[in-house]
């Protein structure tokens, strides 16, 4: 699948906020992961986990204890894993509905071949059949795998891994991939497992080779992965928050990637009222990109467009 749901607040639930950052990379994997089947499967081969900077035997060993804290199924023995609750969020198909995304469901489950897993899937498409679905968010399934590549001889670590997503997937972010974490980085680094100054180590590796842009003084973060996620129902939500932008320098990278996917914004930041600072007027139409004009009037990125007569 090239895009899947997935509930920003995996990683806050009970019983899982408090894992080490493997094991909670391994439950986003078990959520969102490319080679998912239809019916929410993942086959831990050393190819599917390939991209994985985790040895398949440790893969392993956190898997079985997954399942033993009763948060996933696995079976080595048929190499299949299911995370449960997973039809919580993803839709469950009534047994006579004759739609594509239920045949392929039925389908992937009748290839199950360990019967306590084909259990686990069964037991929530029944126990989720019609009830509401938890919120989430649709997200490009190879977010963990598509990181881009730190240099010669540099991989990302579990840790960086499962910090990148959450960058990209928490409770916080935006469709249009800016968002104001509260507390900085501390709840974010929280729901990694990772130290703070970790988290900021690889908020700065991702900002150089430009993939995400952060402001400590304006405590704006943004992230391209989940704007490139955004689709045309979002445009309206997108527009409105980057008029909510403070800082120049996420609104400029921010504006460079949505000309990139034609995604329209406001180009101007509208001044209300001509008058604020008493000292600069802003004429109907005029354009001022002079910043200390532009903090007269307490605006947050430019170029500033005035929208009434000056009364001069």
């Amino acid at each position: 699948m090239e895009k899947i749901l997935f509930p920003p607040d995996l990683l806050n639930r009970p019983g899982i906020w408090a894992l080490p950052a493997e094991h909670k990379l391994m439950v986003v994997v078990l959520a969102n992961h490319h080679s998912l089947t239809p019916c929410l499967l993942f086959a831990p081969t050393p190819y599917s986990c390939r991209g994985l900077p985790l040895p398949v035997d440790v893969i392993w060993g956190i898997l079985t204890d997954l399942d033993q804290r009763g948060l996933a199924v696995v079976s080595q023995n048929t190499c299949e894993a299911y995370l449960c609750g997973s039809f919580s969020w993803h839709r469950s198909p009534a047994e006579e509905e004759v739609t594509p995304w239920a045949r392929q469901v039925r389908t992937a489950l009748a290839g199950v071949r360990d019967s306590r897993v084909a259990e686990a899937i069964r037991a929530d498409l029944e126990r989720y059949l019609g009830g509401p679905r938890v919120p989430s968010v649709l997200l490009y399934s190879n977010l963990l795998t598509a990181l881009p590549p730190r240099g010669p001889g540099q991989q990302w670590s579990a840790t960086e891994m499962l910090a990148a997503f959450v960058l990209a997937a928490n409770p916080d972010q935006t469709a249009s991939g800016v968002f104001r974490p509260g507390g900085w980085l501390d709840g974010l680094a929280d729901l990694a497992s990772v130290p703070a100054t970790t988290f900021a180590e690889v908020l700065a590796s991702l900002q150089g080779r430009g993939a995400a842009a952060s402001d400590a003084a304006t405590g704006e973060i943004f992230i391209a992965s989940r704007l490139r996620c955004a689709k045309a129902r979002d445009a309206k939500k997108i527009f409105e928050e980057a008029e909510q932008i403070i800082s120049p320098l996420i609104f400029r990278i921010f504006s460079q990637e949505c000309k990139l996917r034609k995604i329209k914004i406001p180009e101007n930041q509208r001044v209300v009222s001509q008058e604020r600072g008493g000292e600069v007027s802003i004429r109907r139409g005029e354009v001022v990109s002079d910043q200390a004009a532009a903090e007269i009037y307490q605006l947050r990125h430019g170029p500033w467009k005035g929208i009434s007569l000056a009364s001069n």
